[in-house]
């Protein structure tokens, strides 16, 4: 019968948590650092799988060979070392890490100034893919130093709560202050 009491507390609702600073972050600083992620992780997978495909053109030893064989499975190997790297990395942007975030951007513009000094780099196609990852991963890359300035502030001012506000406080009798 106390259930059905109009004078009865109503149920608390249960506390949610606290809104990190990923979600009360504006899409300005989140959708970079979203994309450097996503670029990173496609462009590693596509390196691997480009790799896996061009390796056996990489050896000149005959084929059925335990040498050809060998260099088949270490450049693999190589090439599957490359992939982790470079999606822990972007694991690591997604993340908000600054470390992975300048780590990947060297990673990937490394490499590619490796290749262009071997001769082997990309044509004028290419290239322009280049630059549009470097914008992507730079534009990411400043985007986690962002973030971590905003969560900086949120935590030196938190943004207020409606409870806080005055006009909500609790009403008090001025005759029992005394």
């Amino acid at each position: 019968m106390d259930r059905d009491s109009p004078y009865a507390a109503s149920a608390t609702a249960p506390r949610g948590r606290a809104a990190s600073a990923w979600h009360l972050a504006p899409p300005a600083i989140t959708a970079p650092i979203q994309q450097m992620a996503a670029v990173g992780a496609i462009i590693a997978l596509f390196g691997f799988f480009r790799a896996i495909y061009r390796t056996h053109n990489a050896i000149d030893l005959p084929a059925g060979s335990s040498a050809a064989s060998l260099g088949l499975w270490l450049g693999i190997a190589t090439f599957g070392l490359n992939l982790v790297l470079q999606l822990g990395l972007s694991w690591g942007v997604l993340r908000c890490s600054r470390v992975a975030a300048c780590v990947l951007l060297a990673h990937y513009i490394g490499g590619k100034i490796f290749l262009i000094a071997l001769d082997i780099g990309p044509g004028p196609p290419g290239l322009m893919v280049m630059a549009g990852v470097i914008f992507f991963m730079a534009r990411g890359t400043m985007a986690t130093f962002r973030f971590h300035r905003h969560a900086a502030e949120l935590r030196r001012r938190p943004p207020a709560r409606l409870s806080d506000d005055p006009a909500f406080a609790p009403k008090v009798d001025p005759s029992t202050l005394l």
